[in-house]
């Protein structure tokens, strides 16, 4: 699948993965062998069930990446 269409699908569905409790990330990440997918980090386990295996025929890998707090700005 050409990296330009999960770009697409990554840009269209980013704020309905975000929007979903407990998801903390969104991006493009090396998936089934050989494939890009679009990534999801979540903060626990019990989040994943709520976050599609695949959007538009790209795969959708998660991660549980806990609680991600921004660094205070200098």
């Amino acid at each position: 699948m050409p990296r330009s269409t999960i770009e697409r699908v990554l840009a269209n569905e980013s704020s309905r993965l975000l929007a979903i409790p407990g998801v903390t990330s969104v991006g493009i990440a090396l998936g089934p062998p050989g494939r890009d997918a679009i990534a999801v980090g979540i903060i626990d386990r019990g989040v994943a069930s709520r976050v599609p295996t695949e959007i538009e025929g790209v795969p959708v890998v998660v991660e549980v990446t806990g609680i991600v707090d921004a660094l205070p700005k200098r």
